[in-house]
């Protein structure tokens, strides 16, 4: 058969303009390639690892089996632009060394899917910048199982936990790192140990059962509180104030700029050893939605300005529902405060705004107000406490008005040592002792129109 001149000539037409293309599109990609090589923007090439090393080149990584090694470290991450992904395998070691991942210098750096058992910490992520760690499951460690430290934009999700030696999870000297969606249980320490950092979120965790505080923050090395080596349960045998007894000094007045601010929100936290939630000296604190249950003081904040509680639900604590002491300027409104051992809400610094409360079944007061001075005390309901409703005590220049006081088992008000007050249209009666009890001695006062 005679060959057809014109599709011959198509034919090579097509190869020539396909042949055109592949070059076109090489020549850009391999520039793209040199490019991202040069900025570091992107990862490299995909590699499987069987067992444990350095990862200094960035690339995606990914575990194709179960680690078990005697070695001191595992992985390793000091390059940046790194996807190191344990696809669900275990990495479990030995001999109590180390850490199973480790990344230590490197940005931009995301860790996902790793089952880690044993080592001296699970995770560590130090002098490192955005730092992303998810799905990963810590168990067993010999001290931390996560701990964060000399770090900047580090996010810890969606992972657990659990019966570690030492903290859940530790943040120091760190910037912006966020916990969240964690699950902190049966650890040695606290559930997360913040120190020395600012930017701090954790939120949307169970935090639970652990050997300290659920969530500790403190401007300094540790929080400044002298406890008892004994469980929580054997606290109120101490008698006198519980934990609230310490002298300590008027926080400053400056404030936190957003960034800095530390946020625990709607997490639940419940059956540590001592405080659900204990703040020392970081400013413009928010402590917002969260359950706590079982603890010393349910949320206690000290040595701090600016600060807000709000919309927690606060019940079985051995002390006080809600303490906040040395403070300055912080609110305190719309929580659910029941059935603790002490105070449900008890209150000493300054310029203090307590409003829209709920305080029932306490055992002490529903509200102490104790060498407080320049507070607004407003819109709160305290009854069926097994003391006073609200007691003001050594404290000056406060307003206490619209609080409904009923139904307590002592005096629905009493105020003791206190002057330049004023308590106007509270809503108190059926209370067992008296309804407003002003004691001998003290004057200077503006009680009135308090009645139900």
């Amino acid at each position: 058969m005679r060959a057809n001149w014109r599709s011959e000539i198509r034919r090579g037409a097509i190869v020539a303009l396909v042949a055109a293309m592949v070059v076109a599109t090489a020549a850009p990609a391999a520039s793209a390639a040199g490019a991202f090589a040069a900025d570091d923007h992107e990862p490299g090439p995909t590699t499987y690892l069987d067992h444990c090393t350095t990862i200094d080149d960035p690339g995606t990584y990914i575990l194709d089996r179960d680690v078990r090694t005697s070695a001191d470290a595992c992985f390793t991450v000091t390059a940046d632009d790194v996807r190191l992904l344990g696809a669900g395998h275990a990495v479990v070691g030995t001999n109590r060394n180390g850490s199973a991942v480790a990344v230590d210098g490197a940005s931009d750096v995301h860790v996902e899917g790793f089952d880690v058992d044993g080592w001296w910490h699970g995770v560590r992520v130090v002098d490192a910048e955005d730092v992303t760690v998810t799905d990963v499951s810590v168990r067993n460690a010999s001290a931390d199982g996560v701990r964060v430290s000399d770090s900047t934009g580090v996010t810890l999700s969606h992972g657990s936990v659990v019966a570690v030696g030492g903290h859940g999870v530790a943040v120091l000297e760190s910037e912006t790192v966020t916990v969240d969606g964690m699950r902190l249980a049966n650890n040695t320490g606290d559930g997360v140990a913040v120190r020395r950092s600012t930017g701090t979120t954790v939120r949307a965790s169970e935090i639970v059962e652990n050997g300290g505080v659920g969530v500790a923050v403190a401007a300094e090395s540790r929080p400044a509180v002298d406890r008892p080596n004994v469980p929580a349960w054997l606290l109120p045998l101490f008698g006198g104030g519980g934990l609230g007894d310490i002298a300590e000094l008027f926080a400053s007045a400056d404030g936190a700029d957003d960034r800095e601010r530390t946020v625990i929100a709607d997490n639940r936290l419940a059956d540590n050893r001592y405080e659900g939630v204990l703040v020392d000296g970081a400013h413009g604190s928010r402590i917002a939605g969260n359950t706590v249950v079982g603890a010393t003081d349910g949320i206690r904040l000290f040595n701090l300005s600016g600060a807000s509680v709000a919309d927690n639900v606060v019940t079985g604590s051995v002390d006080d529902g809600i303490a906040v002491s040395a403070v300055r300027g912080t609110n305190v409104s719309r929580n659910a405060v029941t059935g603790n051992g002490d105070d449900g809400l008890y209150v000493s610094g300054s310029e203090t705004t307590v409003t829209n409360n709920t305080l029932v079944d306490n055992g002490d007061d529903g509200i102490d107000l104790h060498d407080s001075n320049r507070s607004r005390i407003a819109g709160n309901e305290a009854r069926d406490n097994f003391d006073d409703g609200l007691f003001l005590r050594e404290s000056d220049g406060n307003v206490v008005a619209e609080n409904r006081l009923h139904d307590n088992g002592d005096d629905g008000f009493d105020i003791r040592g206190s002057t330049d007050n004023v308590v106007h249209n509270n809503s108190v009666c059926r209370n067992a002792n008296r309804d407003m009890q002003v004691r001998l001695g003290v004057v200077g006062n503006d009680v009135r129109d308090n009645s139900c």
